[in-house]
């Protein structure tokens, strides 16, 4: 997960790295905050941090779906080309 972090911090297969990053935080996220079996003093904690890191795997698939933007490194490269 963390070389996917990298990829995406310096825009080298922005789309496939931002993927891959969701689905580990949504897997990692359901194993960590399983705020729905925990007792009732824990729960809205445990709730709040589900959905913040839910939220933050959202952003990466709009990333995924969107691109990285114009100054990614595969864009550069790909402009080099032609």
């Amino acid at each position: 997960l963390i070389a996917a972090a990298v990829l995406i911090a310096v825009g080298f297969k922005t789309e496939w790295s931002a993927l891959l990053l969701a689905g580990g935080l949504v897997l990692l996220d359901l194993f960590w905050y399983p705020f729905w079996s925990a007792p009732s003093y824990r729960a809205d904690h445990m709730r709040y941090y589900f959905f913040q890191t839910l939220s933050v795997a959202g952003g990466l698939m709009l990333l995924a779906v969107h691109g990285p933007g114009a100054i990614a490194l595969e864009k550069r490269a790909a402009e080099k080309d032609f």
